[in-house]
């Protein structure tokens, strides 16, 4: 607790009063022993604001502020490198704003390490002049020892008084980049949709691509098929309170995936609404003009308890604009409580006192409260019961108290009878926010006493009471395990035990189970639908094999088998397998396919649908009204029979230390594929065939173990980084006067499965797009129009030809033994 002082109005003799003083002080002592032993928790929790206090850096990018960068604790942290691309120019320059925050440094140190090898490229010690100043600008004179082109991770280190803090990013040296003009056309593209006169002009209004098949009636998600109304913030007159925050997540030659997010306000009733934004851009160049890719914005309203937000007479709690994909709600099994998450932040409803209040909150109201956020946070629900007390959990950068500069899982508890918030326990782990919330989504449930979660590839419980953390689960299939909808089951392969079994934890009662199918068969889990555990089968001679790889094996049937009761569904058809899925907890999709020998011809797609209703129905209902000042608006039902009492919890007591050691991924994580929109994972595959599949049509991209990106729809696919020896390459060698091959540099990819329009995309980036059949080259796709394919080097002969679009299809699309090859830098 913070000690309170006290403060005399007269001045007074110290020989007068010193007795009285003395006195004073022992007593005070006393009364502080007592008291605080007795009503506040023990030492290892302590009040704090949570404000970020480390330095903070940005990379200085021309006029812009781009790739906040925060204080992480340990080295160990390098992985967060990937969530920031920072380019250098041709002056080799890397210029650092820090802002201090009151923490006095001389000098920073910085090195340099291959992404892929890890091998130290740079280390150098910079001095820090004007260190006392709020704001330093450091530059930082990158060697001539990175190759252009190539992505490095930046280790920054400051050395503080008594402890050493890191900064992580990804480098990349580019000297043609055009950052600074895409930097520009966003920002100026963002604020125009405050001022509708502005954004009424040609150069606005172009990119528009309305289409009456999107929802035109809402706020909290636009894009440029939105309306004009939508994009320029309805009638709500929107103002921008805060600066616009930029980060790079990748850059190429022609294309840029970019966030900005900043903090909005608007008025109603003299009383400020408060908005916070990110807009999600993928920009490409052309040479000529810049073209909008992509273009999401996600707003969500902040609730104003200074605004009354109920509607006595309608009976509606409103909470504004709101996405309710990621809305979260809890009742309380009497159905007199309820809690529920909004931007972040927690409220508490309790029906018998009409009481709602706000236990876990950001409150942010200024530019100032909105840059001490880091964005890379998250809240779970975890629990409510009927006596108020309820549990959740905060994962992500911790941004309070001594455990600073950590991710991890924090749990906390609200008690409605204190009315205090407390962190039961915090956990760090080495990893990514992004991994963070993958994980806690496949599984973190509290059963008793025991917080149940997954950790990449392992299951871990903690006892909150005892606060004894114990590994349950090791060796799990990253892309084979799920967990059912309350938690309770989480099937798994494990990936030490190839074949005909899978295994389930009984979390509840922490018992092991193994699922078998015949010898001769493979079992793969697939995912979970409420309380069934779905599962494919298949035979180990049904590999997809494209160009000597193997492409996965499609399960021949479908089982789905309920944990509690033990029934069992079967789906299955005559000569069709399935492949290619995509799971959620309101139905499963998939991809049928037909088998010719080693290759799987796509036939059609499929979904089971989830019909199960809930037995209860919710007592506290969501949902949507129309506005004309703010489009479509979110509520939840209440019924109040008198005033709502609003109140906010301000501070929580927090853990001072951490007592567990630091959580950590498998050493040598095998070949898994990351699939990421835009910043966000979204899965993880077996391999780039499945990744691909699921950006195709979203401009995202795809890496190989988070660390290098294989393919990236937005512009170039990337893979692998051939020799001049690999045969492959050797078939190019006929075209020796046309092409320098050069070891290392030339990048390639396996893309078996992308669609005509993919390859199309390629193809008027000027790209050349190359067939091979059983690894030999047959020829260049060049250009195409409506009835053609133009082919160049056909079959190795120097000739460049029409060809009608159904021969080339049948040649690319429908031949088991082809596959795409995106290759640059040839010419």
């Amino acid at each position: 607790m913070k000690n309170i002082g006290f403060k005399r109005s007269k001045k007074i003799r110290i020989n007068i009063y010193l007795v009285v003083i003395i006195v004073f002080i022992l007593a005070m002592v006393f009364f502080n022993f007592v008291v605080m032993n007795q009503f506040l928790p023990t030492n290892t929790y302590y009040t704090d604001s949570g404000n970020i206090s480390y330095p903070v850096i940005y990379q200085q990018y021309a006029d812009k502020r781009i790739n906040k960068l925060f204080a992480y604790k340990s080295e160990k942290y390098n992985m967060i490198a990937n969530e920031s691309l920072s380019l250098i120019d041709n002056d080799r320059k890397l210029n650092l704003l820090i802002q201090r925050n009151d923490y006095e440094f001389s000098e920073l140190e910085y090195e340099i390490r291959d992404k892929t090898t890890k091998e130290l490229i740079e280390r150098t010690r910079v001095p820090i002049i004007n260190s006392k100043d709020k704001e330093v600008l450091v530059s930082l004179q990158i060697q001539n020892l990175i190759t252009k082109g190539n992505t490095y991770t930046l280790q920054i280190k400051i050395d503080l008084l008594d402890e050493k803090i890191y900064y992580f990013t990804n480098i990349m040296y580019k000297t043609n980049t055009k950052l600074s003009e895409v930097l520009d056309f966003i920002g100026d593209y963002t604020l125009k949709s405050f001022d509708k006169a502005k954004a009424s002009d040609y150069e606005f209004v172009k990119y528009l691509e309305t289409s009456p098949n999107r929802d035109l009636k809402q706020l909290n998600t636009v894009n440029i098929e939105s309306s004009f109304e939508q994009i320029t913030w309805a009638d709500t007159k929107m103002k921008l309170l805060s600066d616009l925050y930029y980060r790079v997540y990748q850059a190429q030659d022609y294309c840029y995936n970019i966030d900005v997010d900043y903090f909005c306000s608007c008025e109603r009733n003299a009383k400020k609404e408060y908005y916070m934004s990110i807009d999600k851009y993928v920009i490409r160049w052309d040479g000529i003009r810049f073209y909008i890719m992509k273009f999401d914005r996600h707003t969500e309203e902040l609730l104003n308890l200074d605004i009354d937000p109920y509607d006595f007479q309608k009976k509606r709690l409103y909470l504004g604009v709101t996405n309710l994909n990621d809305f979260q709600k809890i009742e309380s099994e009497d159905q007199t409580k309820m809690i529920f998450c909004k931007q972040k932040e927690i409220y508490y409803y309790d029906s018998t006192t009409t009481e709602l209040k706000n236990i876990y909150a950001n409150l942010v109201r200024t530019k100032e409260d909105y840059d001490r956020l880091n964005r890379n946070t998250n809240v779970k629900l975890i629990s409510l019961t009927n006596d108020g007390d309820c549990r959740f959990i905060i994962y992500g950068y911790n941004m309070k108290g001594n455990n600073e500069g950590y991710n991890g899982i924090s749990l906390f508890n609200y008690s409605a009878e204190n009315n205090q918030v407390e962190e039961v326990c915090f956990i760090p782990v080495y990893t990514t926010f992004q991994n963070l919330k993958y994980d806690l989504n496949k599984l973190s449930t509290l059963i008793g006493d025991n917080l149940y979660f997954k950790i990449y590839d392992k299951i871990y419980s903690i006892n909150i009471m005892t606060e004894e953390l114990i590994e349950i689960i090791h060796n799990i299939e990253e892309t084979q395990s799920a967990a059912t909808i309350d938690g309770l089951f989480f099937a798994y392969n494990d990936s030490t035990v190839k074949g005909n079994t899978f295994k389930v934890l009984d979390v509840a009662n922490n018992i092991g189970k193994e699922i078998k199918v015949a010898d001769d068969e493979i079992v793969e889990v697939i995912g979970c639908m409420n309380d069934d555990v779905i599962y494919g089968i298949t035979k180990e001679d049904y590999l997809w094999i494209e160009q000597n790889k193997i492409i996965g094996r499609p399960f021949d049937r479908i089982e789905f088998i309920n944990m509690n009761d033990g029934e069992k569904r079967v789906f299955d058809e005559e000569g069709i397998y399935y492949y290619n899925f995509v799971t959620s907890q309101q139905n499963l999709e998939y991809n049928k396919y037909q088998r010719n020998n080693n290759h799987f011809n796509i036939v059609t797609n499929g979904v089971i649908i989830n019909n199960i209703k809930q037995e209860k129905e919710s007592k506290f209902i969501i949902g949507e009204e129309f506005t004309k000042d703010k489009l479509r608006i979110a509520y939840i039902t209440i019924e109040a029979d008198k005033d709502i009492n609003y109140s906010v919890i301000e501070s929580i007591n927090l853990k001072q230390e951490i007592l567990y050691n630091m959580l950590e991924g498998a050493l040598s994580e095998p070949n898994i594929f990351y699939v990421y929109t835009n910043g966000d994972l979204i899965s993880k595959r077996k391999n780039l065939a499945d990744g691909i599949s699921e950006i195709r049509d979203s401009y995202g991209y795809v890496k190989l173990n988070d660390n290098t990106t294989c393919y990236n729809r937005s512009n170039k696919a990337n893979s692998l980084y051939p020799r001049i020896n690999d045969s492959i390459l050797e078939n190019l060698q006929y075209f020796e006067e046309d092409f320098a091959i050069v070891e290392n540099s030339t990048l390639v990819v396996n893309i078996t499965g992308v669609t005509e329009r993919d390859m199309e995309y390629y193809i008027s980036l000027n790209e050349k797009v190359a067939m091979f059949k059983n690894d030999k080259f047959q020829f260049f796709i060049t250009g195409y129009d409506n009835s053609n394919y133009v082919l160049e080097y056909v079959y190795g002969e120097r000739q460049r030809r029409l060809t009608p679009r159904s021969q080339v299809h049948q040649m690319v699309m429908s031949d088991g033994y082809i596959s795409f090859v995106q290759l640059e830098n040839l010419e």
